[in-house]
């Protein structure tokens, strides 16, 4: 289910970034002679790095939200799906099922802190806003 949901969103980045490349060194490229193997490897990802980490940015947030999918399991059976299979979730049952507000919010602090602080560990070490 969220393949799908988050197919669509990788292909628009992509099919944006890949179609923004200049023909120009596409063609000098095979002219020098590389293959399509080496096109892509070495002309057209270096060229969209950008694109790529900002879809596994994307990708990272909204792996740690995951929240409709068990629920959604969980109505197929309890067997399906545990309560707390993913740390959304976790903060739900604090939450709702047991009244630990304190608890529920902690646990949602400390997760929002940790996907901020990965996101800009990846943005600072890969130099994702430096200009060429």
């Amino acid at each position: 289910m969220a393949y799908f949901s988050s197919s669509g969103g990788w292909i628009v980045v992509f099919g944006g970034a890949l179609s923004s490349l200049p023909t120009e060194v596409m063609e000098a490229a095979r002219v020098d002679g590389a293959n399509r193997f080496q096109l892509a490897t070495r002309i057209k990802l270096p060229m969209i790095w950008r694109s790529l980490v900002l879809m596994g940015i994307l990708s990272f947030a909204g792996g740690l939200q995951l929240f409709v999918e068990p629920q959604l399991m969980q109505l197929a059976g309890p067997q399906s799906a545990q309560n707390d299979w993913s740390l959304n979730q976790m903060a739900f049952q604090y939450a709702f099922r047991m009244g630990d507000f304190g608890a529920s919010a902690a646990l949602s602090t400390l997760l929002v802190g940790t996907s901020i602080i990965i996101a800009l560990v990846i943005v600072f070490a890969t130099r994702f806003y430096k200009i060429d």
